[in-house]
């Protein structure tokens, strides 16, 4: 957490409260402003991450897996929003499909000052890509080594036995299997 970037306060859901209570997610919406780019371009140039509470996290998974109206049978939209003379305006919006595709926009006022919408665009897409990645399940080391725990302890006796009966068939098949 030492090297992460801490922007929660600028990352928000747009979401409803439909009248039976459910809360349905439309997307997410990135709120910044010249001193957050400047934050974020550092925290790019020397590795560091974007900081997400788990509640986030929890939330982001329900959105693109399990709500009904969003997410991944839609695509998953984002947009950023920016700060600037006293006034926020979207800028940015990427709709990513199931199928890979990105639908990207941004507003033409932007393109006019090509360093700005340079620095607004990468911002996006690595805030975008820093949620991404925190959607992996953590744990995935320890489940591949339970893995390679679980055969191995079916296979050491089979080829202990093998190995009493002949050196040659065992070793044969060790350097088989690892060179394949």
């Amino acid at each position: 957490m030492e090297n992460s970037l801490h922007l929660e306060r600028y990352i928000r859901f747009l979401k409803e409260r439909r009248p039976d209570r459910r809360v349905v997610y439309h997307g997410i919406h990135f709120h910044l402003n010249e001193e957050v780019l400047e934050q974020i371009q550092q925290a790019r140039s020397q590795g560091h991450s974007l900081f997400v509470r788990p509640k986030f996290i929890a939330d982001l998974r329900y959105y693109l897996l399990f709500d009904e109206y969003s997410g991944l049978k839609c695509g998953i939209n984002v947009s950023t929003h920016y700060f600037q003379d006293n006034s926020e305006q979207a800028v940015l919006r990427s709709l990513i499909g199931l199928d890979g595709d990105i639908l990207y926009q941004i507003d033409r006022r932007y393109l006019d000052r090509p360093e700005l919408a340079l620095s607004l665009t990468s911002a996006h897409y690595w805030l975008i890509e820093q949620l991404l990645d925190k959607l992996r399940l953590e744990g995935t080391l320890w489940l591949n080594f339970l893995s390679w725990g679980l055969s191995l302890s079916a296979i050491v006796p089979y080829l202990f036995e093998r190995w009493q009966q002949n050196h040659l068939d065992i070793l044969t098949m060790v350097f088989m299997s690892l060179s394949s």
